[in-house]
């Protein structure tokens, strides 16, 4: 029969790694660029690159609008040419904690 006190033990020493990891936990910082800047409405955009920088690691990104799921790996991208209006792009990302 197991020990019980083994087990209680294993169970605060998981809570107190929670805890410790919680504390420690460094948030995700993104800061993101195009090379086209501002268009005159009606125009055309050429293809947009957007390039961003994260702190850290990522395990998922999606650019919207689209929900283009992206390669976790990536720091770059092109939409090619067709933006005709006002576009915000948003890079949704998750470091597997957030």
């Amino acid at each position: 029969m197991p020990d019980p006190t083994l087990a209680s033990l294993d169970t605060r020493v998981s809570a107190l790694e929670a805890y410790i990891a919680a504390l420690t936990y460094v948030p995700l910082s993104l800061s993101m660029t195009n090379d086209v800047d501002v268009l005159l409405v009606g125009t055309s955009a050429p293809p947009v690159n957007l390039s961003w920088t994260l702190n850290k690691a990522v395990v998922s990104q999606t650019l919207n609008p689209g929900a283009i799921t992206l390669d976790p790996a990536l720091r770059t991208t092109t939409i090619d040419g067709g933006v005709t209006e006002t576009t915000t792009w948003t890079l949704t990302v998750n470091d597997g904690t957030n």
